[in-house]
C-alpha cells in the first residue's frame, strides 16, 4: 500500500513549510535515507529523507507551494502501484473563478435563458460588473452554455449600452473614455466620468509595481514582531560610550595573533552585567518571573532571506577566545542555511549590531520570550571638551530596549551604566567587580 508523503513538522513553533525542490521525478526508485525534498521554514532550509525504500508514486505539492505541516505531498509505494487523485483540503483549494466556461462559435451561440424563478442566467462576475455599470442584461446576447452570460459578454457592448446622462456622455467623449468601464450607482453621471478619468490618468503616471509573497521566514519575522510589539510595553534607552579603551583592546589582541569584534567584546562584558542584573536576564510568565542564573546570548544575524539569532549557551562562563570563535560559527552556519532548531532556541538576551551600516541609533524589538535585546550602533569620532580645550573621542551608543513589565527605568540605566563602566576601564574585569 503507497506511504503518504507529509509535510514536516519541524519544531513546535512551525505551522506550515514551503516545498523548495523535489530531487527526484515521479517514477523515480529510491532509498531510505536518500533526499527527497527540501523545505523552507521560518528558521532555516531543511532536506527532508524518505523513510523507505520505494518508488516515488506521486508529487502533488509542487516547488513553490506554500502547505501546512502534515499535509499529503506526494506518495512513496511498490513501481507499478496507483493512487487515486488526492482532494485537496479547503486550505488549499483555490478560489473559484466566475469565469470558466470555454467560448461557444457564433453558429452555437444559445438563445438568452432564464432560471426557474424568470431571473436572466448571468455569472456572479457578469451580474457584479452589469450592476455596477448600469447595464440592463436584457440587451445582452449570452455567449455561455445554457445561454449563461458571461463577463466577456458585456465587456464587448458599445457605450450605446450604458444608462447615462448627456453630459455623463459628452464628457466621456471629451476624456475619451469608454462608459462601460465607469463604475456608478445604475446611471452613469459626469461626476462618474470624471471621477473615473482622474483615477485613470494617476494610474498611468505611477511607477510599476511588483507583488512578491513574503517567505515563510518573512511572514514569521513579521507575525513575531507584531506580537512582541503588542505583548510587551516597552523603553528603549540610550548611552553613550567611549570606545577609547576598547580601540586599544583590540589593537593589542591583534597584534597577538588574536581577531576579536567588538561584538565579541560586549557579548564578554554584557554576559557578565547580566549575572549582576537578574531582572534583565529574566522572562515574564504569566504573573511569575523566571530569573536565568546563567546566560544564553542571541546573536542577530542577517541572512538573505531576513534575520536569525543564533544562541551561544553559558557565555557568562565563557573566554573572550572562545565566544569570538563560537560566535564566527555561528554566523557562518546562519548564512549557510546549516543551523540546527537547538542553535536557534534557548536564548536569555540578545545583541544585535547595525553599527557597521553607520546606523547611530535605534529601537530594537524584543525577541520574546526575553525581557530586553541591545542594540549596538556606530563608533562616531566625537569632538568633547576637556580642560580649557577639545578632544576627539570615538563614541558609541548602545541602545537598550526593555519590557517595563520585568524591568524598570532605573534598572535599565544602572545596567546601561555598568557596560559602559566596563567598556570604558575594562581593567575592571580583572578585579571580578
Amino acid at each position: 500500500m503507497a506511504t503518504p508523503i507529509l509535510m514536516p513538522k519541524l519544531g513546535l513553533t512551525m505551522t506550515e513549510g514551503v516545498i523548495c525542490k523535489w530531487f527526484h521525478k515521479a517514477g523515480d526508485h529510491v532509498s531510505k535515507g536518500d533526499v527527497l525534498f527540501s523545505v523552507e521554514t521560518y528558521k532555516m532550509t531543511n532536506d527532508i529523507e524518505a523513510e523507505e525504500d520505494g518508488v516515488l508514486i506521486k508529487i502533488i505539492g509542487q516547488a513553490g507551494d506554500t502547505l501546512p505541516c502534515t499535509a499529503i505531498i506526494g506518495y512513496l509505494g511498490a513501481e507499478g502501484e496507483v493512487v487515486e487523485e488526492n482532494i485537496p483540503s479547503s486550505d488549499t483549494i483555490e478560489p473559484a473563478h466566475f469565469e470558466e466556461e470555454t467560448p461557444v462559435s457564433a453558429a452555437q451561440q444559445p438563445m438568452r435563458s432564464t432560471g426557474e424563478n424568470g431571473y436572466i442566467l448571468a455569472s456572479p462576475a457578469a451580474k457584479h460588473f452589469a450592476r455596477e455599470r448600469g447595464i440592463a442584461l436584457e440587451k445582452i446576447n449570452p455567449s455561455g452554455s445554457n445561454g449563461n452570460i458571461l463577463l466577456r459578454d458585456i465587456e464587448k457592448l458599445t457605450d450605446d449600452s450604458v444608462k447615462s446622462s448627456p453630459m455623463a456622455a459628452k464628457m466621456a467623449k471629451e476624456l475619451n473614455v469608454k462608459l462601460t468601464d465607469v463604475p456608478s450607482n445604475g446611471r452613469v453621471m459626469k461626476a462618474d466620468v470624471t471621477s473615473y478619468a482622474s483615477t485613470q490618468a494617476i494610474k498611468s503616471v505611477e511607477g510599476s509595481e511588483e507583488i512578491v509573497p513574503m517567505s515563510v521566514m518573512r511572514r514569521t519575522i513579521a507575525m513575531r514582531m507584531s506580537e512582541s510589539h503588542s505583548i510587551a510595553p516597552t523603553v528603549t534607552y540610550h548611552a553613550s560610550v567611549n570606545m577609547t579603551a576598547m580601540k586599544s583592546l583590540k589593537v593589542d589582541l591583534q597584534n597577538c595573533d588574536f581577531k576579536v569584534s567588538y561584538s565579541d567584546i560586549l557579548v564578554y562584558v554584557v554576559s557578565r552585567v547580566l549575572t549582576e542584573f537578574p531582572m534583565v536576564n529574566c522572562s515574564v510568565e504569566d504573573t511569575n518571573l523566571r530569573l536565568k542564573k546563567y546566560v544564553n546570548m542571541g546573536l542577530a544575524v542577517a541572512v538573505p532571506n531576513g534575520l536569525l539569532v543564533p544562541v551561544i549557551r553559558g557565555t557568562d562562563k565563557m573566554s573572550l577566545k572562545q565566544i569570538s570563535v563560537c560566535a564566527k560559527e555561528m554566523a557562518a552556519k546562519a548564512k549557510e542555511g546549516t543551523l540546527s532548531q537547538d542553535d536557534l532556541t534557548g536564548g536569555t538576551f540578545t545583541i544585535t549590531n547595525l553599527g557597521m551600516y553607520g546606523i547611530e541609533n535605534f529601537n530594537p524589538i524584543i525577541n520574546q520570550p526575553e525581557v530586553a535585546i541591545l542594540g549596538v550602533n556606530m563608533i562616531k569620532e566625537t569632538v568633547m571638551p576637556q580642560g580649557e580645550g577639545f578632544i576627539i573621542n570615538p563614541m558609541m551608543t548602545l541602545s537598550l530596549t526593555a519590557d517595563h513589565r520585568a524591568v524598570d527605568g532605573a534598572v535599565a540605566a544602572q545596567f546601561l551604566s555598568r557596560v559602559r563602566e566596563l567598556m570604558e576601564t575594562p581593567g575592571l574585569l580583572l578585579l571580578g567587580k
